[in-house]
Order: C-alpha cells, then structure tokens, then sequence
C-alpha cells in the first residue's frame, strides 16, 4: 500500500491510488497522488459547514447535481442482472449491468411508477 505507516486512522485494504494504478486505462496523475498540495489560505472554516441543513442543501444544488457522480466500479457489476444502488442527498439510482458488453449497462431513476414517486 501506498505511504506505510502514514494514516494510522485509514481503513484496512488498498489505498485508492492503488486500485486506479491497476486500471486499464492509466487516471490522470493528479489522482495518483495521495495528499492534494498544501493550500495558501488555511483560515479556519466554521462547524457550520458541515453541520448545518442550509449548507448541505446549497452544496446539492450547486455542487451535486452538477457534476458526475461515481455510482459504481465496473467489477462490482461482473454478471447480467447484477446491480448497485447509488443514493446522494434525495437522490436514488439503480445501475444495471444489461449485457455482456463492456459498455452495457444502464443507469435508472430509482422510482416506483405505479405508486406516483
């Protein structure tokens, strides 16, 4: 594992920088490196952005529904018919593998129609 010995809080098993290692298709670099590059400005930031219902609904308006989400990795849908639910914020979806393609998989909002949700 990447930086032994370093984060003795880190949960057991490969760092993520070690599993984009083994990808196919090489990430870019900055996603290899396991701590971002200091910040100039480290002024403290209050509890309230992390505690309060006001961020957190300014943060999923501005930020969540407006970049791509990582629902799921391929090798956690292997089989046909294997699926993931990915939930953020009041959202739900269900990624579907629907073929034995690389590419054939299908992501669905999570909603049941016949009860009007």
């Amino acid at each position: 594992m990447a930086m032994e010995g370093i984060g003795k809080g880190r949960a057991p098993g490969p760092a993520v920088q070690d599993v984009l290692r083994g990808d196919a298709i090489a990430p870019p670099e900055v996603l290899l490196k396991e701590h971002p590059p200091g910040f100039v400005d480290n002024r403290e930031i209050s509890a309230d952005r992390y505690l309060s219902q006001e961020w957190h609904d300014l943060e999923v308006e501005h930020v969540w529904r407006k970049v791509w989400q990582m629902a799921c990795r391929l090798e956690e849908l292997p089989n046909v018919g294997d699926h993931v639910v990915y939930e953020i914020a009041t959202e739900s979806v269900i990624v579907v593998r629907t073929g034995e393609g690389p590419h054939e998989i299908r992501a669905y909002i999570n909603s049941c129609l016949h009860r009007g949700t």
